[in-house]
């Protein structure tokens, strides 16, 4: 999901219309003002009143407490309307996070969006809420466990502009290992790939709606970047090797009729001593990325094709993947 989506469901979404109901019509009905229509009809006015009551409770104070409302809209959101978040393509959780953006919000917009709220003026919530899309561009997002790291600019791009997410609103996590699903999700969010009308969902057993990964292994496995470990798994939990990011990542560009120089890429390969142990399956894919500068070696002389990732690899490779878009 891309920044703009990001600040349309968090400041109008979850703010007027307590989530799922509104923020699910933003991708079909464009944007902030899909979001805002939703929010007005008729039947959503139990979920506005609820908004305004939770945001002036947390916001109109001397300090105002975004995490308590932060976690205020975490427990409103019944498992009805996450579902039906999940299934229009968004992270609940994720969603809910970057209303830290809500820190930045000044006492006169504070009380300008809570007049507005109380006068359901939604063109007046639409002018707030673009303002603080454009702010939460010019933030520099940045975590603590980040200070000094090698990744450090990496993660700050990619989370400014929602291709990647902190555990928290401080911490990355930078090397903690990656996930099935969440390196899926990077790939998805990062190339804002959709569910191509008509496509057949998957029958994995362990992939299903309410899990907060479903819509990205659907849209993944519809646009034939990801298969399952078998016929009936995907094994979402499971931690993934470089070579298993490689495959997603090549497959997610469309390279099959890529051409290849062959002395540059014999060059490439001899420095790996480990060359060998890249699987028969992932070879052709791993020999690609190397040509195109996506894979580098985990040491001067490693390819480490089997060993799992850790999130600051992560994030250095969709950061190398976009760039040749």
């Amino acid at each position: 999901m891309n920044i703009k989506r990001m600040v349309s469901a968090a400041l109008v979404g979850l703010m007027i219309s307590s989530g799922a109901m509104a923020y699910a019509a933003g991708p079909q009905n464009g944007g902030i003002q899909g979001v805002i229509n939703e929010a007005k009809k008729e039947g959503n006015a139990e979920y506005r009143e609820t908004v305004r009551e939770t945001f002036r409770l947390y916001m109109d104070k001397e300090k105002p407490d975004v995490a308590g409302l932060q976690n205020a809209i975490r427990l409103q959101l019944t498992e009805e309307l996450r579902n039906m978040a999940i299934d229009a393509g968004y992270d609940p959780d994720e969603i809910i996070s970057q209303l830290v953006i809500l820190k930045a919000m000044n006492s006169q917009d504070i009380d300008a969006m809570m007049e507005a709220m109380e006068s359901e003026d939604y063109d007046a919530i639409r002018q707030i809420a673009l303002k603080y899309y454009e702010l939460s561009k010019q933030m520099n997002y940045r975590f603590k466990d980040m200070n000094g790291h090698w990744a450090e600019n990496t993660v700050a791009k990619l989370a400014g502009i929602g291709a990647v997410s902190g555990r928290d609103d401080v911490t990355y996590d930078p090397e903690g290992t990656v996930t099935r699903a969440e390196f899926v999700a990077l790939l998805v969010r990062g190339l804002e790939i959709k569910m191509p009308e008509g496509a057949k969902t998957p029958a994995f057993a362990d992939v299903n709606q309410g899990d907060w990964f479903y819509s990205y292994v659907i849209s993944a496995y519809a646009n034939g970047i990801v298969e399952g470990v078998d016929e009936d798994t995907f094994n979402p939990n499971g931690k993934i090797t470089r070579e298993q990011m490689v495959k997603m990542m090549v497959d997610a560009l469309k390279l099959q009729d890529m051409q290849m120089d062959q002395d540059q890429l014999r060059d490439r390969i001899q420095i790996y001593k480990d060359w060998d142990t890249v699987s028969q399956w992932a070879r052709e894919r791993m020999e690609k990325a190397l040509m195109l500068g996506l894979i580098k070696g985990k040491q001067a002389d490693r390819i480490a094709p089997a060993e799992t990732a850790t999130r600051a690899e992560a994030a250095t490779i969709i950061e190398r993947l976009l760039e040749t878009q």
